[in-house]
C-alpha cells in the first residue's frame, strides 16, 4: 500500500475503532495522538482548514468511501505522504488496531496498488486494470499484476520476545524497547514518562517489559520516538551509539 493510501485508510480505520464502545484507551489515545500530530505538522499547509474538515467528516461516517477519497486528496495536498513523522504515527496506529480492534482491522483489510483505492462497507476500488470491488470486502485485493499484501491481519509474535501482548511497529521502535527493558528500571521508565508529559498510569502493562512496550508504542504513534531516544541518551551515556 502506498504511503498516502495507508495514512488515509488508517485514519478512517482509527476513527471507526475509536467510535466503538469496546475500543481500548490505547487505540483512542493513539488516534487522538495522530490527529494532533497532523494538526501540528501540517497546520501550515494552504489547505489545512480543508484537511481538518475532511478528517471531521470522515470521523462521522468512517464507512463512507467518498469521505475517505476526500481525506486522501487533502492529505496529499498538505504533503502528508512526505512527512516521516506522520507516516510512522500511521504505522503505529495501524499496528494497534490490528491488536486491539480486530473486527475493524478485518473490515479495512485491503491493499490496492493501481489508479485508485477505497475501503469500508460498499467501497469501490478501480485499479489500473479496470477492476471494481464492491461490498463488504475482507482479505487481500489484487487489481491486476501488482504485488499485493495484507497490511492488516493477525498480529505476529512479540518481536522482542517479551511476555504480554502488543507489538512495536518499527525496527527502530523494537530496538528502543529492548534497550529500555534491558537498561532501565521501572522507576526510570516512570521518570521518562514524567519528563515527556505522558501519564504513565494510562500506559498498558504491569511489568517493566509491558510498560516499556506501551511507552514505545505511544511515542511512535505520536511521532515522539526521537524525543524519547534523546532522554534515554542523557540518562545512559553508554547507550549513545545505539540511540543515534
Amino acid at each position: 500500500m502506498e504511503p498516502l493510501t495507508m495514512i488515509a485508510t488508517t485514519l478512517v480505520a482509527g476513527a471507526a475503532a475509536a467510535l466503538k464502545d469496546t475500543a481500548t484507551q490505547v487505540v483512542k489515545d493513539a488516534y487522538t495522538g495522530i490527529k494532533e500530530l497532523i494538526k501540528r505538522k501540517l497546520g501550515g499547509a494552504s489547505n489545512a482548514e480543508d484537511l481538518n474538515s475532511a478528517l471531521r467528516l470522515a470521523e462521522k461516517k468512517p464507512d463512507d468511501p467518498a469521505r475517505l477519497a476526500t481525506l486522501k486528496d487533502e492529505l496529499e495536498s498538505a504533503g502528508a505522504n512526505n512527512d516521516s513523522d506522520v507516516l510512522k504515527a500511521a504505522q503505529g496506529l495501524l499496528e494497534l488496531i490490528k491488536q486491539q480492534a480486530p473486527a475493524v482491522a478485518t473490515q479495512y483489510n485491503l491493499t490496492v496498488q493501481g489508479s485508485g483505492a477505497a475501503a469500508g462497507t460498499g467501497a469501490r476500488a478501480v485499479g489500473a486494470g479496470g477492476v471494481i470491488v464492491e461490498g463488504n470486502t475482507t482479505g487481500g485485493i489484487n487489481t491486476g499484476t501488482q504485488t499485493t499484501h495484507n497490511y492488516y491481519g493477525q498480529p505476529s509474535a512479540d518481536p522482542a520476545g517479551a511476555a504480554g501482548t502488543g507489538l512495536v511497529a518499527s525496527a527502530e521502535g523494537r530496538k528502543v524497547y529492548q534497550l529500555l527493558n534491558d537498561y532501565f528500571t521501572m522507576s526510570n521508565i516512570e521518570g521518562l514518562c514524567f519528563e515527556m508529559g505522558i501519564d504513565e498510569e494510562n500506559l498498558r502493562g504491569e511489568t517493566k517489559a509491558g510498560k516499556s512496550r506501551a511507552l514505545v508504542q505511544h511515542v511512535e504513534t505520536t511521532g515522539r520516538l526521537d524525543e524519547l531516544k534523546k532522554l534515554m541518551r542523557a540518562q545512559r551515556s553508554n547507550l549513545r551509539s545505539q540511540l543515534q
